[in-house]
């Protein structure tokens, strides 16, 4: 009951807001589709990758998304669940539904999204970059900083790394632009993304509670956007529960809910690491 209450009283996200970090994935997607090649996009953690991944089925007609998890890590595994988004059937052997994949997919120019890719053997990357070659169908492999680090590594050796390596068209850290000279690059998400993206907030948001939430979002290995919409959320329903009537959030609220999340210790290291990049872009 309280789960339920939580989520009714939580403030809702804007659909499709296209920030600056999902405006970075976007342009990744648009370059592997018009290149009809494989690009990988990385980034840490709650910076809104699956989010955004998902809004692009929306975006680019015919694309389809299929996630790396513990039921999807194997080629086997793989191929079958492809298979069954493109609802060809299970109820045949590995080679048959990758034949039929191929069959299906060949000159379609449709867009395949792999989710999750950290998590992926190379083995099933390498199933990845076969149906690319197969069917000439554009690829975005996206996930965490390992996926880069795979990938890179791959360039030396001799077999499937380096294959994969030289269909990769594009390779990017999706928060390249904010770690620009130091800290002077773009932020991923400016104010305004941060307004909208809270934009249905049942309570006013205070302007020192606004910056929090700026400044956590932009530190994603602290938890990005992630952290900074789980801690809205908490702050939001524990004020709706109290009997003082509550107008606003407040920073200080945002601060407890952090600390609860995450322990004191964790939360308070994130607020000095954002205190800490306001004053070197102020110096």
């Amino acid at each position: 009951m309280a789960l339920e209450l939580a989520k009714r009283d939580a403030p809702q996200r804007e659909d499709h807001v296209w920030t600056r970090f999902a405006n970075e994935l976007l342009a990744l997607t648009k370059t592997a589709v018009l290149l009809e090649c494989i690009g990988v996009g990385y980034s840490p953690a709650g910076c809104g990758k699956t989010l955004t991944a998902g809004v692009l089925l929306d975006v680019i007609p015919g694309s389809m998304l299929v996630t790396i998890s513990d039921g999807v890590h194997t080629p086997t595994a793989f191929i079958r669940e492809l298979a069954g988004k493109l609802k060809l059937g299970s109820g045949r052997g590995t080679r048959s539904l990758r034949r039929a994949i191929c069959d299906h997919l060949r000159g379609s120019k449709r867009l395949i999204m792999v989710d999750e890719c950290h998590l992926a053997i190379l083995a099933v990357l390498n199933t990845i970059r076969q149906l690319h070659d197969a069917t000439g169908c554009p690829v975005v492999l996206i996930g965490l900083p390992a996926l880069g680090r795979t990938i890179m590594n791959g360039r030396g050796d001799d077999a499937m790394g380096a294959t994969l390596f030289s269909r990769c068209g594009i390779i990017r850290d999706l928060t390249a632009r904010c770690r620009q000279e130091g800290d002077r690059g773009e932020p991923l998400f400016s104010r305004e993304d941060v307004k909208r993206v809270f934009a249905r907030s049942q309570l006013r948001i205070a302007r020192e509670a606004l910056d929090w939430l700026e400044g956590v979002a932009n530190e994603p290995e602290s938890g990005g956007l992630r952290l900074a919409s789980n801690g809205l959320r908490l702050a939001t329903h524990a004020a709706r529960k109290s009997h003082g009537g509550v107008e606003a959030i407040t920073v200080e609220a945002l601060l407890d809910a952090s600390r609860l999340l995450k322990g004191t210790e964790a939360a308070n290291a994130i607020t000095n690491r954002i205190k800490q990049r306001r004053t070197s872009k102020v110096a």
